[in-house]
């Protein structure tokens, strides 16, 4: 249910930090310099730009794991193709205000999205209004059940209007492709709007986390899936998040689809339904997502002044603002909050 306790999120920087864990080690030599930065107030595209600038790269050659917030203190790795002198270069530049390199180490291959293996969060909800109680129960249910996986509101854009422009994009009938970042994002938050509807759905009809006979089974840390039926041990291995039920990010389904599955998510999203059928028109592939996400080593304290800390991992993909949703109504001074 809505929870009913109310706290502040990044009341400064300090109060979000984020850590990216690459889940192995660079190899210490190859023709890509691996950067580790601390950056505070700054995107990670901003980052990109002070670096191509600082070696004379172009941009596209600069890899990085994911976007991190910029209105936090955010930890993460880029990858650039340098030879010895453009190295020292990056290493001798003034840095941009609010930047910090960490380590330089070399690696044979370009870092690229989603690569990385978990973020680590290191939160602090100020302000806090309600049930302390409840909010411990709350915690220790996603410690032990997960939480719902929405796309958080970031994904959608300052004003909320990313998936009405990806709709707009995919109805224009001079539509081939999405060119560049901004039209791949929009569509992208449209796909994102249609699975929120799907795990709304579901959530509704308290199975979101139970398998139906027809769903999709993701494996986790994987892409494979298989469907569900009356496999043994099905209900240990969600319990041991072994396994997860999966939504749709909709387009063309592949053969391994039951037609009843895509039938029954199609339905969920009532007049959302014409949006399934511009994507498959526009021969967007459907992948899957898992419907529960984990917070992984999930810890919290109660400090003298009624703060809430919260330290936990999540995998790429999963949004720490769609954890927070489950706990309190937040109100986010530097980000887009609810």
């Amino acid at each position: 249910g809505e929870p009913d306790a109310r706290a502040v999120v990044r009341h400064s920087p300090d109060d979000f930090k984020v850590d990216e864990i690459l889940g192995f080690s660079p190899d210490g030599e190859g023709e890509h310099v691996m950067v580790r930065v601390e950056k505070r107030s700054l995107n990670s595209a901003e980052v990109v730009s002070w670096m191509a600038e600082a070696c004379g790269v172009e941009e596209k050659h600069i890899g990085f794991c994911g976007q991190k917030d910029r209105n936090a203190v955010t930890r993460q790795w880029f990858s650039l193709p340098l030879n010895s002198s453009q190295q020292v270069a990056l290493a001798d530049s003034p840095v941009a205000e609010g930047l910090r390199i960490l380590e330089l180490t070399r690696h044979g291959r370009k870092l690229r999205p989603g690569s990385h293996r978990a973020n680590r969060f290191r939160l602090i909800l100020r302000e806090f209004e309600g049930c302390a109680d409840d909010i411990n129960t709350r915690l220790e249910q996603i410690k032990r059940e997960g939480f719902p996986n929405y796309f958080g509101p970031q994904r959608f854009g300052a004003d909320g209007r990313n998936a009405e422009f990806g709709r707009r994009l995919l109805q224009n009938p001079r539509f081939r492709r999405a060119k560049g970042n901004r039209q791949k994002l929009q569509i992208s938050a449209l796909r994102s709007e249609l699975f929120n509807r799907v795990l709304n759905a579901r959530i509704g009809d308290r199975n979101w986390n139970q398998p139906l006979p027809d769903d999709l089974m993701l494996l986790a840390g994987s892409r494979s899936f298989f469907v569900a039926g009356d496999q043994q041990g099905l209900d240990t291995r969600l319990a041991e998040f072994d396994l997860h039920v999966s939504g749709p990010l909709f387009g063309r389904p592949d053969r391994h689809m039951p037609a009843s599955l895509l039938e029954r998510e199609t339905t969920y999203l009532g007049d959302g339904a014409s949006d399934v059928e511009l994507l498959t028109a526009r021969r967007f592939n459907m992948d899957r997502r898992a419907l529960r996400a984990v917070a992984g080593d999930l810890s919290w304290s109660w400090s003298p002044d009624n703060a809430l800390r919260l330290e936990f991992s999540l995998e790429p993909g999963v949004f720490a603002t769609s954890l927070l949703r489950e706990l309190v109504l937040y109100r986010d001074l530097r980000g887009v909050g609810e």
